[in-house]
């Protein structure tokens, strides 16, 4: 994304022809003159859709907002919504994919593993069609080099730990209470009546 900003009068703050911006949003600003034109060149790093320009006698201001969140949203089934969210922070940009699943008309949402296994790498599409899902998507971060995730996840009644290195989770323990810790290790923990191993300390 570019603004382009064309004047009949010189720039005022000393501009260098090129000065490279140290900012998620903000890449680069350029600046010229010729035939008694001035240009200034705002190269941005993604696109972002809010601005506000306005012009005075003295001075053109131009604001432009880091902070965004386009979603678009359709029907997949009955009960079943997909979302597309292009949105970006302070930080810098990012997109965010999601299932809306209503459970109160019959759909149920499971949790399943890549190639049935902790270390196991699968399309998304394929994990779909081999376990008859209406929908699916990737629900959990998982390390790109080896494929580990790093979430907690209950998997066909047991608390599947999974973190290298170590970081902190929570879950909900017996009699409501909340469990927050670090583990390390991967691991299945067996779970009777629930989700969580009354391993945890409770």
């Amino acid at each position: 994304m570019k603004i382009i900003i064309d004047s009949n009068l010189p720039l005022q703050g000393g501009f260098a022809a090129a000065q490279t911006i140290k900012d998620p949003a903000l890449g680069q600003i350029r600046s010229s003159t010729a035939g008694g034109l001035s240009r200034l060149v705002l190269d941005f790093n993604y696109l972002l859709p809010d601005f506000f320009v306005q012009e005075t006698e003295h001075e053109l201001r131009v604001e432009i907002s880091k902070t965004f969140a386009h979603t678009t949203e359709r029907v997949v089934a009955r009960g079943i919504v997909y979302g597309h969210q292009r949105r970006a922070d302070s930080f810098g940009p990012n997109v965010v994919n999601y299932l809306k699943v209503n459970l109160k008309v019959g759909n149920e949402v499971k949790p399943v593993l890549a190639q049935n296994r902790i270390l196991g790498s699968e399309n998304v599409s394929a994990l779909a069609k081999r376990f008859g899902a209406v929908a699916a998507i990737n629900g959990a971060f998982f390390s790109m080099a080896t494929a580990v995730p790093w979430v907690l996840l209950c998997l066909m009644g047991r608390l599947l730990v999974s973190l290298l290195p170590p970081v902190p989770h929570w879950a909900w323990a017996p009699k409501g209470r909340l469990w927050n810790g670090s583990i390390g290790a991967v691991k299945f923990y067996p779970a009777p009546g629930g989700c969580l191993s009354p391993r945890f300390p409770v």
